[in-house]
């Protein structure tokens, strides 16, 4: 009990540290390296089980508590262009997840959840429900967040710069510490606390993908929007729940897990870079699509979480409220959909596998 709970500080230091040092999503890839470390230096270690169906929950209560009816209202007239990359995304991504699983070791299931820009969070969740190898999820999807989100806010900065784009400033983070700051912060404690608990039962009545996830998501979102406002998660709340996330991931990753991802050497390098690509790619069709400018355009698609995106597009004098709108809607699109879309796609993958 005591290594647990040295371990698991250990891991909320080392996120918080990146966090501080605004590494991207700094406390999961923390928490993440401190897990690998730990499997990697010094042995394995078991957690409670509670453990990741609870930080499962409580990242998706953050997101269901940042969602707004407005926001759906917001981004209505974006609809079929959000469609239109929306499909060109999962499209390509099932393109790559066929060339790495053709020209690595790896199994389709890893594979397609490996290129699946869903959020890091839902795929570790679904890639565990369907049996793909976590280590490997884990490892790619940190790597692409790593890579979209160093690259495309630097990208968007330079881009603005250039063209002079750029406009009022709309900060998402200060419309949600204001909203946070008129509810009450024992309500809002609790009102986390019963949809979490709440969520987790309903996990075990009915069984889904990413359960515990979803439920929280939904939850929080009715709760905030039509019973009780309770405004949104402080930042630290919600760390904490992408710490335990990594910790549970990083003590996954075992020697094996590494020999795996170096044999896939130069064609893991190749399949990130092509996200690079894509993202470039779905975000001038929305530009196209759209009255917004390709600086706006390119925050709104890149698949490097909300929050991160939103708050580049405030920092630029960009409408950062219409970006986090509209990746909210894309992420909550694919949260939806992949639980359906994925055990078609695996069943017609093992169908052309065995042909």
């Amino acid at each position: 009990m005591l290594r647990t709970l040295v371990y698991l500080v250990a891991a909320g230091v080392a996120g918080w540290g990146c966090a501080l040092l605004q590494v991207p999503a700094g406390w999961l890839i923390g928490s993440l390296i401190v897990g690998i470390c730990y499997r990697l230096g010094i042995g394995n270690l078991r957690l409670p089980t509670l453990v990741f169906p609870f930080a499962l929950a409580l990242i998706g209560a953050n997101i269901g508590l940042s969602m707004k009816m407005s926001m759906f209202a917001e981004v209505a007239a974006y609809f079929f262009p959000l469609m239109v990359s929306l499909v060109a995304v999962l499209f390509a991504s099932w393109l790559f997840s066929l060339i790495l699983a053709k020209f690595s070791s790896l199994d389709g299931k890893t594979a397609l959840f490996c290129c699946v820009p869903g959020g890091a969070s839902v795929m570790l969740a679904l890639s565990e429900e369907y049996g793909a190898d976590q280590r490997i999820v884990a490892a790619f999807q940190s790597a692409r967040v790593i890579l979209i989100v160093l690259a495309i806010p630097l990208f968007a900065g330079l881009t603005a710069h250039l063209t002079g784009a750029g406009g009022t400033a709309h900060s998402v983070a200060h419309e949600t510490a204001k909203a946070a700051g008129g509810g009450s912060t024992l309500l809002l404690f609790l009102a986390v606390i019963g949809v979490i608990v709440l969520s987790l039962t309903l996990a075990k009545w009915i069984k889904i993908p990413a359960a515990p996830f979803l439920y929280a998501m939904l939850l929080a979102f009715l709760i905030n929007q039509f019973l009780v406002p309770i405004g949104a998660l402080p930042n630290t709340i919600v760390g904490i729940g992408q710490v335990l996330l990594g910790a549970c991931i990083g003590l996954r990753f075992d020697r094996a897990a590494l020999k795996q991802l170096k044999s896939i050497g130069w064609l893991s390098t190749s399949i990130l870079l092509l996200f690079l690509v894509l993202t470039f790619f779905v975000s001038c069709v929305f530009f196209l699509l759209t009255p917004l400018d390709f600086v706006t355009s390119l925050l709104s698609m890149a698949p490097g979480g909300a929050p991160q995106m939103s708050s580049s597009a405030a920092v630029l004098n960009l409408d950062a409220s219409i970006v986090a709108a509209i990746q909210l809607v894309r992420l909550l699109i694919i949260f939806l959909l992949i639980p359906a879309v994925i055990p078609y796609v695996m069943k017609k993958y093992g169908a052309a596998q065995q042909s």
